[in-house]
């Protein structure tokens, strides 16, 4: 890196892009967009494990079983995975995972659709209804 770059990786914690670039717009690529909703559907998920048994999941735990299930897309799912995302996601006491289970969903189908346009808007679409859900 040149020397006038003003922001490294060492000086990563003194001297934010934010400050260096006031008006630069903050973009997120639709990789780590998905990876971002993720991790915040496993965080539901394990929180949820942890509150319902005081520990991590286990085998033969509906929340456990269901875990790489629960990341895949729903139209790639097989009917046993359907039939046990359902009946998870049905059950009162997992409110939040299906919240976060919806949203995942709609972001991964924002960036599945062929149509640019038609995928920003949905994308604004998923912001706006979490933006509604937080307040």
């Amino acid at each position: 890196m040149s020397r006038s770059w003003p922001w490294t990786r060492s000086q990563a914690g003194s001297k934010p892009p934010r400050a260096c670039w006031p008006h630069a717009v903050e973009a997120g690529d639709p990789f780590h967009v998905v990876h971002l909703a993720t991790g915040r559907l496993t965080m539901v998920r394990c929180r949820l494990q942890r509150e319902a048994t005081g520990r991590r999941g286990v085998k033969g735990e509906r929340l456990y079983e269901c875990r790489r299930a629960l990341l895949k897309t729903a139209p790639l799912r097989t009917p046993r995975q359907r039939e046990r995302i359902d009946a998870l996601l049905a059950d009162p006491v997992n409110d939040a995972l299906r919240l976060a289970h919806g949203v995942y969903q709609r972001i991964i189908a924002c960036y599945w659709h062929k149509d640019p346009r038609l995928s920003r808007r949905m994308i604004v679409c998923v912001q706006f209804g979490i933006a509604v859900l937080v307040m």
